[in-house]
């Protein structure tokens, strides 16, 4: 436990150094990782799914597109549904 907490403290040192030299897209993929269940939760808790499309992407008022989640790091949401990508 104690090395998962080392290494979520440099995570949010990344972000911040992310921050400061304004790669704020880089960053923000960044929090959303750290912030997100894990993918076994995901796979299965089909609202937690629900929850997490929601909260990255509650602003487009649609389904995410391919690009749109390999842009934020979030690929592997779509993995969850076309297991065919998990390659």
């Amino acid at each position: 436990m104690v090395s998962f907490r080392v290494e979520e403290m440099k995570q949010r040192s990344k972000i911040v150094e992310l921050e400061g030299q304004g790669e704020m897209h880089r960053a923000a993929a960044l929090r959303r990782r750290l912030d997100s269940p894990p993918v076994a939760e995901l796979q299965n808790d089909i609202a937690s799914l629900a929850l997490e499309l929601e909260r990255c992407y509650g602003d487009l008022k649609r389904m995410p597109t391919r690009a749109e989640l390999r842009g934020d790091n979030r690929y592997m949401l779509l993995t969850l549904f076309v297991p065919s990508l998990n390659h």
